[in-house]
């Protein structure tokens, strides 16, 4: 779950002024994201309830809250079919009654030969990582647009992947960096067994009457993965 929205979160259950159901609703939210709430032992949200809020309540801060739901049930449901049918140890051999003396020991080799590290894996058979284009309306979803990062096949070990963003140029028709968005990017991390996850860029809204605009997405630094389309073009449309 992305680190700004975790905190957006915690300043909406601090709003102890809109009433208790409010606060132990964003409580609960927590909770689905994995966080600790001290002195609370309600039960997280599901996806299904966080829509419903979207549908009922103020959808701006539940739309984000919904599509990180959805994204943290996918990566659940790839661990639980990647586990093992029983997590129970084989029973070790029995003791026999009558157990053989111990062989003598054998003398360490004065120059043992150093074992070969395993070698990585050639680049051509690492999973590859891929993001695509999208669009996202200027003042909608709390200024969240939340994209999806893919691997082709589930990791066997931990995949990261770092992304910045930026202006697709210069004038009209391009994003500006801390105008029209926050100019920050993050790491995203693939747990073993987990093909999707989302990243997150903040939109800026503004009362000016301009044409859409773009910025770029750029996926860099994988590690354990290799990265065939790491570029994406969002477009900014305007709501004034």
């Amino acid at each position: 779950v992305p680190a700004q929205l975790i905190t957006d979160v915690r300043g909406y259950a601090a709003e102890t002024g809109n009433g208790d159901a409010h606060v132990l609703r964003w409580k609960r939210v927590l909770l689905a994201f994995g966080e600790t709430v001290p002195g609370f032992t309600g039960t997280p949200v599901s996806v299904v309830e966080a829509q419903g809020f979207a549908d009922q309540f103020w959808n701006v801060r539940w739309d984000p809250v919904v599509a990180a739901l959805q994204a943290l049930q996918t990566s659940q449901q790839q661990r639980s079919q990647q586990q093992p049918s029983s997590d129970l140890a084989p029973p070790a051999d029995p003791i026999p009654d009558n157990p053989a003396p111990p062989a003598d020991p054998v003398p360490a080799d004065p120059d043992p030969v150093p074992a070969d590290p395993t070698p990585p894996l050639p680049v051509s058979e690492l999973p590859v990582l891929s993001i695509t284009d999208g669009s996202f309306t200027e003042g909608s979803r709390g200024g969240y647009y939340i994209f999806f990062v893919t691997l082709s096949e589930p990791p066997t070990g931990p995949v990261q992947v770092s992304y910045r963003v930026e202006t697709t140029g210069t004038g009209v028709g391009h994003a500006t960096g801390d105008i029209d968005y926050v100019d920050a990017g993050s790491a995203i991390l693939f747990r073993p067994g987990i093909t999707r996850n989302v990243g997150l860029v903040i939109i800026n809204d503004d009362t000016d009457k301009e044409p859409d605009e773009t910025l770029r997405i750029v996926l860099t630094d994988p590690q354990n993965a290799q990265i065939v389309n790491g570029e994406a073009i969002v477009t900014i449309k305007d709501n004034d």
